[in-house]
């Protein structure tokens, strides 16, 4: 199969063409995940984390998040988070860390925009970006001068394909969240003269009580959403 550049309006996600620089990249499983780790942030980093077995919960910038394998946790510089194993098994993770990363309309060392979900479900690319944490991984621990472009190369595959795939899901939710705000506006318009309660929406439209909200919010553009 061959490729042809002239049929591609090809352009570079890193800003400048600037290169960014990979701090670390590791596997943590078993006891490491078990405990709750205290609310943190880094100004001078990303970190992405890769959940290869086991659930979770993480907290990111206030939102709470229930995280599986497959999950592609992203912690933007200056990102407030935490994350705990949600059962005694522990999770196993890959996790990776890069500074002086510049990506067009974001601030430094940031890949997600805060509008968009920090949290991406790999789905059928799973495998696909396990295989290149697992690669990184595994030539980190035989570095040398000789392979740091290729290692160089890998991260930047990395981070080119989990900003590929949270435009994918920005896209995604949006429609989902304007459909589901639609449903939220009608229910309001039938019920508004009764005494309805978020809990009792969410029961009625067969709906998780926080993405109900969570959802509505988003579309609506507004903080919180005022049902009790």
């Amino acid at each position: 199969m061959t490729f042809d550049w002239d049929n591609f309006d090809f352009k570079t996600i890193f800003e400048n063409k600037r290169e960014p620089k990979l701090l670390s990249i590791g596997m943590e499983g078993g006891e490491y995940t078990k405990h709750p780790r205290i609310m943190h942030t880094h100004t001078d980093k990303l970190e992405m984390l890769l959940i290869t077995q086991g659930n979770g919960i993480h907290m990111i910038d206030g939102e709470t998040y229930y995280t599986a394998k497959g999950d592609l946790l992203i912690y933007n510089s200056n990102s407030l988070h935490d994350e705990k194993a949600e059962t005694d098994i522990g999770m196993k993770v890959f996790y990776l860390a890069v500074t002086d990363l510049a990506i067009e309309g974001l601030p430094g060392n940031c890949l997600v925009s805060q509008a968009y979900r920090p949290v991406i479900q790999c789905g059928d690319a799973y495998e696909e970006m396990e295989r290149l944490f697992s690669l990184l991984f595994s030539h980190v621990g035989k570095l040398k001068e000789s392979n740091i472009e290729f290692l160089s190369l890998l991260m930047k595959a990395v981070l080119a394909r989990a900003y590929d795939m949270i435009m994918e899901q920005s896209i995604e939710e949006k429609d989902k969240d304007w459909e589901l705000g639609d449903a939220i506006k009608k229910y309001i318009d039938k019920h508004y003269q009764e005494d309805v309660s978020l809990q009792t929406m969410a029961e009625d439209l067969n709906m998780i009580q926080y993405y109900l909200a969570h959802a509505f919010n988003r579309q609506q553009g507004i903080p919180r959403f005022n049902m009790s």
